[in-house]
């Protein structure tokens, strides 16, 4: 793998490396990307992404759409992801990939079999978290700009009622299990699992404190969606938030900043939002 850390930097081929980036979705598609798949959308896209200056992406790995059978997972969904991985790579694009992504913007993506089983606590579930993040990381194993592996955007969201009783051993457990799953056939892939501000907070025991399994912290900020007082964001309160979650995180181990911004109108351009520069801290940001 092209990506290691050293010494609390990320480095890709022995150099250090700041991520700066979008979570991408085809216009025509949006979720529906693994379904309605068209490589060359997803070509041309990449392309003018890098154009823009960017050299990442980070792209839902929606777990109902290559996981419709707990007892298969689906070849063909697993082959398009590789192959948008290796159409980034010819654009000069690194890749985050968030597996087991049942939770996105508010939206429940569930799976059709889960039936309200616990992610956390279920034996049958336990399982098939393993048998699909192995299965992932086994279809981009030998790619050269896979970033990293993401275990599941905001994870405690699927459940926040259950979540919120998982204790910290429970959370490093889980975390364990699936990073060790991953290692199996990925040995050099990095992961992390990727929080907003109320659970890096201490909203559930999904925080810093208890990733130790994990290689990188990722953390959300997002400055309307965050517990406090922050009043717009114009406010320096908003500005500041990514950099103040990536500096809690940091003293857990390497944080990454894998979103920031806000909500806005599609026709309009994000108002960028700041990131000092950290050797503990690089940033992918989703538009409004």
């Amino acid at each position: 793998m092209a990506f290691r850390l050293h010494e609390g930097r990320l480095l890709r081929d022995d150099r250090p490396f700041t991520a700066l980036g979008v979570t991408y979705f085809p216009v025509r598609t949006g979720c529906q990307l693994w379904v309605d798949w068209d490589p060359d959308i997803v070509a041309a896209d990449m392309h003018r992404i890098a154009e823009a200056g960017l050299n990442t992406v980070r792209v839902f790995v929606f777990w109902r759409d290559f996981h419709p059978d707990p007892r298969r997972v689906d070849k063909q969904a697993l082959t398009r992801l590789r192959r948008l991985v290796e159409l980034a790579e010819a654009a000069g694009l690194s890749c985050v990939l968030s597996v087991l992504t049942l939770f996105m913007n508010g939206q429940l993506l569930d799976l059709p079999w889960r039936r309200g089983r616990s992610l956390w606590r279920d034996p049958e579930m336990l399982a098939a978290q393993e048998t699909f993040v192995q299965a992932v990381a086994a279809a981009i194993a030998d790619c050269s700009n896979v970033l990293a592996l993401d275990l599941g955007d905001e994870i405690s969201n699927v459940d926040p009622g259950e979540a919120a009783t998982l204790t910290s051993a429970e959370v490093a457990r889980w975390y364990g299990r699936l990073v060790g799953a991953i290692r199996q056939v990925a040995p050099e892939v990095l992961v992390c699992q990727a929080n907003n501000a109320l659970t890096v907070l201490g909203g559930s025991a999904f925080g810093p404190a208890t990733g130790r399994a994990l290689d990188l912290l990722a953390v959300h900020g997002f400055p309307l969606w965050s517990p406090g007082h922050i009043e717009s964001t114009l406010s320096p309160k908003a500005t500041q938030l990514p950099a103040f979650l990536a500096r809690l995180a940091g003293a857990y181990g390497v944080a990454l900043v894998d979103e920031l911004g806000t909500t806005a109108r599609a026709t309009r351009s994000p108002r960028p939002i700041c990131v000092p520069r950290s050797p503990r801290c690089w940033s992918t940001a989703r538009p409004g």
